[in-house]
């Protein structure tokens, strides 16, 4: 999976990204991609991820909590119910309940923020208590930072390329105690200080890194990955990524402020009528044509390119182009590169 420098547009998280009752995304679990640079003008190659993935669904369900109140929102996935609840400018994690455990925080985590700029972050504490199994009492607690920490375009298997997309990056050090649950009742609320005492002492801590990347004009992320981590951070314990599609995202009822940015973003509100002369092959000419014939000669395979404008639209072979700053993909068999490229017509 490629990574590669280019530059585009940031995104803002927003609250056109909260929780709605009622929604329903439907994805599929893909490979897990290890993307670690940071910075702008990014971009994000998914598309063999995706293709070597299976194509079974998969959901999250956001409902709300009971039937007399649109606060908190849960949103169900594999069988555990999430609970979330907008207070302010922030998207609150409140608790989780599966068939074994269930937690409410007294402390809870601010997942998103509103506003979210690149650079920005959030930070803090979480604490809950609960019961496992009906039978213990459990006490959950850690801490966690959310940075707004990349910014690019990412490259899909559909032949589409986002732009204006912003990653999120969530680091979450947690722990759990177990109790008779009799003494659940009594127990009071860990401070801050208490936490970092026992994180500190604590041998068997688990760390979770979460990824979730923002594409503008889509409410829930085009991509999650999830990868859980022994105390030190070195061991991997588990990963999963989830690949929600545009079209998918894009099905949500009634979402107008982000079919408006789309629209938006997709250039329809208005276009640059002056276009030049030079036709798709001539760009390629001067562009890069040195490299890219030097990387073919390597090759017995067929090259194919294609050519994207700034708002992620693809030029057809032969369409004119005007002047202006494009992203040109190259795949030669298992090889992809996608690369920023100038046209400037004489």
């Amino acid at each position: 999976m490629l990574m590669a420098g280019v530059s585009v547009l940031a995104q803002t998280v927003s609250r056109q990204n909260s929780y709605r009752m009622n929604d329903r995304l439907a994805g599929r679990q893909i490979v897990c991609p290890s993307f670690s640079e940071t910075g702008s003008g990014l971009v994000w190659d998914i598309s063999q991820g995706i293709e070597a993935s299976n194509n079974e669904e998969y959901t999250i369900e956001y409902t709300a909590v009971d039937n007399e109140s649109e606060e908190p929102i849960a949103a169900t996935e594999q069988n555990t119910r999430y609970l979330y609840r907008t207070q302010g400018d922030s998207l609150l994690i409140c608790g989780f309940e599966n068939h074994t455990t269930r937690v409410s925080y007294d402390q809870p985590e601010a997942y998103l923020r509103f506003p979210l700029h690149y650079g920005d972050s959030i930070e803090g504490y979480f604490h809950g208590l609960g019961k496992y199994c009906d039978r213990l009492g459990m006490r959950h607690y850690g801490r966690y930072k959310t940075k707004a920490d990349a910014t690019g375009v990412v490259v899909l298997a559909e032949g589409d390329t986002l732009r204006n997309v912003i990653r999120l990056h969530t680091e979450r050090t947690m722990a759990a105690e177990m109790m008779p649950i009799e003494l659940l009742d009594s127990l009071s609320t860990y401070t801050q200080d208490s936490i970092d005492l026992h994180i500190a002492v604590d041998t068997a801590l688990v760390r979770m890194d979460i990824y979730r990347w923002y594409a503008e004009g889509y409410r829930y992320p085009v991509l999650e990955t999830r990868v859980r981590r022994d105390g030190s951070g070195e061991q991997v314990l588990a990963e999963a990524a989830y690949y929600y599609p545009p079209s998918a995202l894009a099905s949500i009822s009634y979402d107008p402020g982000n079919e408006e940015s789309r629209t938006r973003a997709n250039g329809t509100g208005g276009q640059d009528k002056d276009r030049g002369n030079t036709d798709w092959a001539d760009t390629e000419f001067m562009t890069s044509r040195t490299s890219d014939k030097d990387a073919a000669s390597s090759s017995d395979a067929p090259e194919s390119n294609g050519l994207y404008s700034i708002d992620g639209r693809q030029l057809k072979e032969g369409q004119t182009v005007r002047n202006g700053i494009y992203l040109k993909e190259r795949q030669q068999g298992a090889n992809r590169s996608v690369k920023k490229v100038t046209v400037k017509n004489n």
